[in-house]
């Protein structure tokens, strides 16, 4: 094959490529050179991209009242082996009411869930939010 067709085919691709890097998140080409060794048929480019949310930081809302006791719920069957039951709480809106208990999908397989609970302090009650380990 012809070195210059080849080098100069190269810095065609090269220029295409850089041109459409600067402009798109997800590039497509398709060229199809009239020479009977070099058919170039799809290149493509997606970048990854990973977005980081700064953490949303809430000041804790004390409750001078003691939460009820936590009601019995029936639990009933797991939907599927990839659920696990996170239980129902007492919250705080003007007053105590109890949101239910639920099945939910862990995030992955050896995913714990470590319950939420109203914690004593010298303000009142304050709210720890469940989460998984």
């Amino acid at each position: 094959m012809n070195r210059e067709f080849v080098l100069s085919l190269s810095a065609i691709g090269i220029a295409l490529c850089q041109q459409s890097f600067a402009h798109r998140d997800h590039i497509v080409v398709e060229e199809h050179y009239h020479h009977p060794h070099v058919v170039v048929k799809e290149k493509i480019y997606e970048p990854e991209v990973y977005v980081a949310e700064a953490p949303v930081v809430v000041a804790p809302v004390y409750i001078q009242e003691a939460p009820p006791a936590a009601i019995q719920e029936e639990i009933g069957i797991s939907p599927g082996p990839d659920y696990i039951w996170v239980d129902g709480y007492w919250a705080w809106n003007n007053g105590w009411g109890w949101r239910r208990g639920s099945w939910v999908v862990k995030p992955h397989h050896d995913a714990v869930w470590v319950r939420g609970s109203w914690e004593k302090h010298p303000r009142g009650h304050v709210w720890v939010g469940g989460h998984w380990k």
